[in-house]
């Protein structure tokens, strides 16, 4: 569960540290697939020369390796793709429960998948997630070939400038995947990622991200270490963070057993 954000102290600068396609709220089922067979996973991983940044902890395990990875013209065109086909949650679905009392999360959210999958939110009910959409197949696909895995659910939060923000958060549901990394690509303002581990104060580090920049969070990252995206007053252009993760899929076969029978 995502909580209340809080002042991360002394961040480190520049810290080195098979499904079937799904039909769109908005398109059509034969327009799908031309999106995602554009390129061969192996072409993919050639067009690219990235300079990457890396982060390990030392303290508390955990790595996080990040670069600019979409260029200003393809960030411009994703952008507008996403604007024209991504439909966010009411903020009644997603907001949050402190003490009792519940709170809109400061930044709009978006749920995508494969078919039937969930959102699990601590103390809340779960919230099916949307079938894919076009541009959401196309940057899963590149996102799959860098990484060489395979992810079926997608989660995006949308900051309108800087009074926006995300509170600590990490992918530690127990359906989580997690010997699947989590993979975020950034488009539009500047924004930071601020990370502290859940042990101690002093490896809180920080990595700015901007259009372009894709994040991944290998194992055990989200065991070990929380994140957050804190405000950024003198932002004030809208920021879009779209994350892919991988969900554990209970068997059918296993959720129609009959206890008696084990």
């Amino acid at each position: 569960m995502e909580e209340p954000i809080g002042k991360l102290p002394n961040p480190l600068e520049n810290s080195k540290p098979s499904t079937e396609n799904l039909v769109s709220r908005k398109r059509k089922n034969d327009e799908v697939e031309p999106e995602i067979t554009e390129k061969p996973a192996q072409e993919l991983k050639r067009t690219k020369k990235l300079k990457w940044e890396k982060f390990v902890g030392k303290r508390a395990e955990g790595s996080v390796e990040h670069a600019t990875y979409f260029t200003q013209d393809e960030c411009k065109a994703y952008s507008e793709e996403l604007h024209e086909q991504i439909e966010y949650l009411n903020p009644e679905e997603t907001c949050v429960s402190v003490y009792g009392k519940n709170y809109n999360l400061p930044h709009d959210k978006a749920l995508y998948g494969d078919k039937g999958l969930e959102y699990k939110q601590a103390k809340r009910s779960p919230i099916a997630c949307s079938d894919w959409c076009p541009v959401l197949l196309k940057l899963k696909a590149q996102m799959e070939a860098l990484q060489n895995c395979k992810f079926n659910m997608c989660i995006l939060n949308k900051f309108d400038d800087g009074d926006n923000s995300m509170g600590v958060f990490a992918h530690d549901e127990e359906d989580v995947d997690q010997s699947v990394p989590i993979v975020s690509i950034s488009f539009g303002g500047r924004r930071d990622y601020k990370f502290k581990p859940n042990n101690n104060k002093e490896d809180t580090f920080n990595i700015p991200i901007k259009d372009g920049t894709v994040v991944v969070m290998h194992d055990p990252m989200q065991r070990n270490w929380k994140h957050a995206v804190p405000k950024r007053k003198k932002e004030k252009s809208q920021t879009l963070i779209v994350i892919f993760r991988s969900v554990i899929i209970e068997d059918e076969e296993d959720q129609n057993q009959d206890p008696s029978d084990s």
